[in-house]
């Protein structure tokens, strides 16, 4: 593919995700106590971090103290969320999860991959911050 079209592509797709994450500001999803969130609505905070985490996956669950550490520290700024990644987790199994890795912020259920779609997370562990705006500033 020529360059310039590549670049073309690249930022439609770009533009098209902006679109789709603005359109779905208002979409719900349920924490672990069933406790309903709209983590792309970001109201007064400044932005959001959303962190995709497993049980299942040793580097995810060996990040998380220095998440939480962010989280607790910038919980006041920015929005924070943990957010199941495996779509068939047990409610129980992402409550244990929550008790052992202590969660500082709140822990999002996802059993559609709704979220994990809107954002282009593929990973665990994979954080996306968003602006106020709900732009994508990081993925990764």
């Amino acid at each position: 593919m020529h360059p310039s079209r590549s670049y073309l592509a690249l930022t439609l797709g770009m533009l098209l995700a902006f679109n789709s994450l603005a359109a779905e500001s208002a979409a719900e999803f349920v924490d672990i106590v069933g406790k309903r969130h709209t983590p792309l609505a970001l109201g007064e905070k400044k932005g959001a971090v959303l962190i995709f985490v497993s049980p299942f996956c040793p580097t995810s669950n060996a990040f998380m103290p220095e998440a939480n550490r962010i989280a607790a520290a910038y919980g006041d700024r920015f929005a924070f969320y943990f957010i199941e990644a495996e779509a068939n987790i047990s409610l129980p199994d992402a409550q244990k999860h929550a008790e052992v890795m202590e969660f500082k912020a709140p822990v999002l259920l996802d059993p559609k991959q709704q979220l994990a779609r809107l954002i282009q997370a593929k990973m665990t562990p994979e954080v996306v911050v968003l602006n106020g705006k709900g732009e994508v500033l990081y993925q990764g």
